[in-house]
């Protein structure tokens, strides 16, 4: 079996996406790669626990190669490749980021694909697919307008916050918002416009594993 790379950048902030023993026979290994260090990891973690799955069948965590979206994707690549060489390939791995103003964005996404790694992305931050619980709207939003507004539905939010278990009940409302959204760019604005977001996806994804 190969030996794990040493470097110290491959090594550097892995302790997030350490696994353990799994207890009994696995569905599947999903990973998922987050640029944000506190919410995307807390939000997909708290659906882990939701949902029953392990930690040995989903490993979220924050990029320790920086949080731009090719340095998300390039960590995501690595991981997947170290992931084979060591007989434990995973079934799917995923990249979670925002738009923002990143100027990579799109050579992430080319990257992406060509490494058959999904994303889950947010334009212009991963608050909106929080408001999709709340509501659904076509019209260009600020990513400080986009937390300030989630603030008017859930109040003293910051990005630390654990709001899983607040906006579940309306997590079938917020995938389907998040589906008008894609609908509504195809053939008149570019997919990834302001505002859209395909996080959906990866939690459709993950409640189908569930379910299995």
């Amino acid at each position: 079996m190969p030996k794990r790379r040493s470097s110290k950048r491959h090594k550097r902030g892995w302790k997030s996406f350490q696994r353990r023993k799994p207890s009994r026979e696995l569905r599947a290994r999903i990973l998922i790669v987050c640029e944000g260090e506190k919410t995307e990891p807390i939000y997909f973690r708290a659906l882990r626990k939701d949902k029953q799955l392990s930690a040995a069948e989903v490993e979220a965590g924050p990029s320790p190669y920086g949080t731009d979206p090719r340095s998300v994707v390039d960590c995501a690549v690595d991981r997947k490749k170290e992931a084979f060489d060591d007989n434990e390939p995973y079934d799917k791995v995923w990249c979670v980021f925002d738009r923002d103003q990143h100027e990579r964005f799109k050579e992430a996404l080319n990257r992406a694909e060509a490494h058959d790694i999904g994303v889950a992305f947010s334009n212009p931050s991963f608050e909106l697919w929080f408001l999709q619980h709340f509501r659904y709207s076509t019209a260009y939003i600020h990513r400080d307008n986009a937390v300030s507004e989630l603030e008017q539905h859930i109040p003293h939010y910051d990005k630390s916050t654990d709001v899983y278990d607040y906006i579940l009940p309306q997590q079938g409302c917020a995938v389907d918002n998040a589906r008008r959204l894609a609908q509504y760019h195809v053939g008149v604005n570019e997919p990834t416009a302001n505002p859209s977001t395909t996080v959906h996806e990866l939690v459709t994804a993950l409640n189908k594993l569930a379910q299995s």
